[in-house]
């Protein structure tokens, strides 16, 4: 039997690279979307260092045209999409104050970028009736914070386009969940007023995602949510 393939953007460094990486242990063959080549390529080697199977493809997800050349051609490629984690994502300070193109450019990333991933391999599994849709969202997905506006508009939309796929794709054999962490150890956290060393590690998303993979066909998780227990320590004592 052919390897499980799994399809992850965001995948040449941070939460995403992390997720290649564990899964392509767990035996995915897996194919890494990004906009970054020589990152990219670093990941590949990284996991065929360790025998693992994995392919590149170079992947602007705000590009709708380009995700649907990009998600054919691994259908025709792989013939089978068993995983889509939809990560890819940036993160820019600011709400009413933020320029008018950095905003435009956080919703076709954050928003749009991962309804148009969605969009092309959900119609793929509904015909192949399985397939698990993972979506990263983030804890301002849920709830807002200061300065932060623009970030949280699209992370709350992708919350509200997951509840929807989730109740649409059921029947036909597919689950979907978001995942919604607080503050995760990656370089677009960097910015953030909150110690790394306190934050929710790439391994705990890894685990969980694993944990999502591994329950029995019969169990359905509309959604996740990680927090830092510092984070939560802090929220407590204000």
């Amino acid at each position: 039997m052919p390897s499980k393939v799994a399809v992850i953007t965001g995948a040449s460094r941070g939460i995403g690279r992390a997720v290649a990486l564990g899964l392509a242990e767990d035996g995915y063959h897996v194919v890494l979307l990004s906009r970054d080549q020589k990152a990219l390529n670093r990941v590949v080697k990284t996991i065929k260092n360790k025998n693992g199977k994995a392919k590149a493809f170079v992947l602007d997800v705000s590009n709708a045209a380009k995700v649907k050349s990009i998600i054919t051609d691994i259908k025709k490629k792989f013939k089978r999409i068993d995983v889509l984690f939809n990560n890819a994502g940036i993160l820019r300070k600011g709400s009413v104050d933020l320029a008018d193109d950095e905003m435009e450019k956080l919703i076709k990333i954050n928003l749009l970028g991962a309804m148009y991933v969605a969009k092309y391999v959900a119609a793929f599994m509904k015909k192949q009736k399985s397939g698990y849709i993972i979506n990263l969202s983030s804890m301002s997905g849920q709830r807002g914070f200061p300065k932060l506006g623009c970030y949280t508009a699209s992370k709350f939309g992708l919350v509200g386009f997951n509840q929807c796929l989730y109740k649409e794709l059921i029947s036909y054999g597919i689950k979907v969940t978001s995942i919604c962490p607080s503050f995760v150890a990656t370089d677009m956290a960097s910015q953030l007023d909150f110690p790394m060393k306190k934050m929710i590690q790439p391994k705990d998303i890894v685990e969980t995602i694993r944990y999502l993979l591994n329950i029995g066909k019969n169990a359905a998780i509309n959604n996740i949510n990680i927090e830092c227990s510092a984070f939560v320590e802090m929220q407590n004592e204000r």
